[in-house]
Parts: structure tokens; sequence; C-alpha cells
């Protein structure tokens, strides 16, 4: 595993409860993919799936569009606030539609930017991803509240929740990380995991 590429896809929350954060959601992505992507590698692949209601969920970048780091960042840059209430759950559910299109042969990971706070069911979505092979679900928060079951629901396991703004450094090494916890040596060569 230690230069195997990942494949990491965002789902991020564009609702009302996050309004005075979202700013901060596009300013975390970018630093993940600033960690992540120091050298654009061509083996790595970035999807964004943007929501708020279940009627607005976008595909902001589909895992098939092969783009660098600048690109990549330029479209978060771009993401609009929707608001409207938080359908978490009909998020999952185009991840998990939007995931059979990925690399099965290489891991992929799915981070979830959210305070928790869903107005539909998230349990089932959530399992079905952490039945998924080669699949790992994150959580990441940068409000001042949040519920923790429900981040916790989604990600699996309260190891892969990640709170504050400065919660990316923590995360790029998550999501570097290889499920045996050893370490990507292609990372480490960037200092990421020192």
């Amino acid at each position: 595993c230690s230069l195997a590429p990942f494949d990491t896809l965002f789902v991020v929350d564009s609702t009302s409860s996050v309004r005075q954060f979202f700013e901060d959601h596009r300013t975390y992505i970018i630093e993940i993919i600033n960690l992540i992507l120091p050298e654009f590698d061509n083996d790595t692949r970035i999807g964004i799936i943007e929501y708020s209601s279940s009627l607005r969920r976008q595909v902001k970048l589909p895992f098939i569009a092969h783009k660098n780091r600048t690109e990549i960042v330029e479209t978060v840059k771009k993401l609009p606030f929707f608001a409207g209430i938080t359908a978490t759950g009909a998020a999952l559910k185009l991840a998990l539609e939007i995931l059979q299109d990925r690399r099965s042969n290489v891991l992929t990971n799915v981070v979830v930017l959210t305070d928790g706070f869903s107005y539909d069911l998230v349990d089932e979505p959530s399992s079905m991803l952490h039945r998924l092979p080669n699949v790992r679900t994150f959580t990441a928060t940068v409000t001042d509240s949040w519920r923790q079951y429900e981040l916790e629901t989604i990600a699996g396991e309260g190891t892969r929740v990640f709170k504050g703004k400065d919660s990316t450094r923590d995360l790029a090494k998550a999501l570097a990380s290889c499920d045996n916890g050893s370490r990507r040596t292609g990372i480490r060569r960037n200092n990421l995991l020192k």
C-alpha cells in the first residue's frame, strides 16, 4: 500500500444550519486537497457532491472528471451556498450512486462535511456505505455545535469523526493511512505524516 493511490469523495452540507460556516467548509476542503495532493500524481481522483434538501443534491465534480489540483481548488472556490433544510441521508444515497463508478481496486474515502443535524435518516445509507468494499467513511465539522451521534453513525466509528477548523492535518493523515494502520510513503515524503 506504500504508494497506492486513493480517491476521495467530498459530500458537502450547504444548508441553512451551516450558513455562517460555509466559507469555512470551502477552506477546509481546499486545505485537505493541498495536503493530500501536494504534487498531483495522475493516480488520485477527487469527487465533490454538494447538498441541502433531497431535491438539491448536485455532483460538482464527478470521479470520472480527471482534474489537476488547481482545477479542483477552483471548483471548490465556486461552490454556491444553497440554504434550505438538511437532507444528509439523501446526499449519502447520491454518494452511493456516484461510488458505483469508482475504481473498485483503489481505496476510496468518503468525507462528509456537516453539523450532523439532518432532517432525514442517515442510518441506512451510512450502513450501505460501510459495507462497500474498499470504501471508508469520515465526517468533519467546522461548526460551533454538532450532533455527535449522527457524525459517528455516518463515519462508522468515533475515530473517523474530525471536529474543528484545525483538524485538517489529522483528517489528511487518516485519508492517507492504510486500513492496517501503516502509512503511504508517497505522502510521507511531503512531511504530512511526520
